[in-house]
């Protein structure tokens, strides 16, 4: 059980009193995920190797594949960047799984890496 979870059961039970009466038992059961679900990114975002623009540049000329994630009118805002991808976030899991039909088309450099 995650700590999360031990430290919720410890402090809020379906039913019990508050300020403002009984907690509802959705209420209860949304907190435990949305803290499972923190938890479950901060694990994943710890592997990540964050690079800098620079840093990013050098991938880039060496063969790496840069996915642009923002939204479009992000985009517009900030700008673009050069040699990247764009793949939308609400898209990007199905546009880079390797089994979907709708897959982009991976560098050679990265399908035989």
């Amino acid at each position: 059980m995650s700590q999360f979870v031990s430290e919720l059961r410890q402090t809020i039970v379906p039913g019990s009193n508050t300020r403002h009466g009984p907690l509802p038992p959705v209420l209860v059961a949304m907190t435990l995920v949305t803290g499972l679900v923190n938890e479950m990114l901060a694990a994943a975002r710890a592997r990540l190797d964050r690079v800098d623009p620079r840093q990013a540049a050098r991938e880039l000329e060496a063969g790496a594949l840069l996915v642009d994630i923002r939204p479009s009118e992000q985009r517009r805002r900030e700008g673009t960047i050069p040699g990247a991808r764009i793949v939308e976030r609400n898209v990007l899991e199905w546009r880079l799984d390797p089994t979907s039909a709708w897959r982009i088309p991976r560098p050679a450099a990265i399908r035989s890496g």
